[in-house]
């Protein structure tokens, strides 16, 4: 009788579809209108009713190369809600950092594969609500077909050497071992902007960029130090004032990627751990 109680009460408390009540369905909806406007749902409503530390975990299919928003809401019990993200190997990748029922996880997923959502009431008890969301992916445009007309046979095309992605001042190796590292890393992209110069002197010095980013796409960001910059971070800061990327080597070229889930300026950094130089860097779109 105990062992079916018990099970009784884990069904009762965990389920999935829509919201069981209507006014956490429409602070579902109103939440996904505020916190991710324009993105789809990636997963059904997941529902549980929770005491104080109870934990609650769900699955979720996550694609490489997008970005999500995974939003949960509590009822009128729920004072405090936690989320976090745990990834195919177990290793939390991104959590809530927020007081508050409503909270919310933004995650670009660097590799597909089934992820976890755990959900925890801090303070308080009562009905959940979590959704994931994902930035759509826009269609490629159609292009009408062109009118047949019989068309003469050219001649084939000269010869030409392709020039590199962009004019190098004389002698600057730093840019040029920048636009390297990306044709290795990431050999279909193409540069941003020019190149990102500045100086970091002294342990920790610092020299920050802004540079502009369309969400829904994925970036590779190189950086590069001078003879003297032993090791060399890179951070990435969204226009929200949060870091949404890093790169900690120990060595003088740093690489990272991010999906940008808003458009607009954000800042990266350069800073070196050990040593000092000049500092070249680079971002990168397929």
């Amino acid at each position: 009788m105990r062992l079916a109680a018990a099970a009784l009460f884990l069904c009762a408390a965990t389920s999935t579809g829509r919201a069981q009540s209507a006014p956490l369905q429409q602070q579902l909806a109103g939440f996904h209108d505020s916190a991710a406007p324009g993105q789809v749902p990636a997963s059904p409503v997941f529902t549980s009713v929770l005491a104080k530390g109870q934990p609650a975990g769900y699955a979720i299919a996550l694609e490489g190369a997008r970005c999500y928003t995974i939003l949960g809401v509590g009822g009128a019990g729920v004072k405090h809600l936690d989320l976090w993200l745990i990834d195919p190997t177990n290793q939390k990748v991104e959590a809530d950092r927020h007081d508050g029922a409503a909270p919310q996880v933004h995650y670009c997923a660097e590799w597909p594969g089934t992820y976890r959502v755990q959900a925890q009431i801090a303070h308080g008890a009562g009905e959940i609500a979590v959704q994931a969301f994902v930035v759509p992916i826009a269609p490629p445009p159609v292009a009408a077909p062109p009118a047949f007309a019989p068309q003469p046979i050219a001649a084939p095309p000269p010869v030409v050497v392709r020039a590199p992605r962009d004019p190098l001042p004389p002698g600057d190796a730093l840019a040029a071992t920048v636009d390297h590292e990306a044709s290795v890393i990431a050999p279909a992209s193409r540069r941003v902007g020019e190149f990102l110069r500045g100086v970091a002197a002294g342990r920790h010095g610092l020299t920050d960029w802004i540079v502009n980013l369309e969400s829904g796409r994925c970036y590779t960001f190189v950086g590069v130090g001078g003879p003297g910059v032993e090791a060399l971070h890179l951070f990435l800061w969204a226009p929200t004032g949060r870091r949404v990327g890093e790169a900690r080597p120990r060595s003088q070229v740093a690489l990272m990627t991010h999906c940008a889930l808003v458009t607009g300026p954000h800042r990266l950094e350069g800073k070196t751990a050990r040593g000092e130089g000049e500092l070249r860097a680079g971002v990168y779109v397929q």
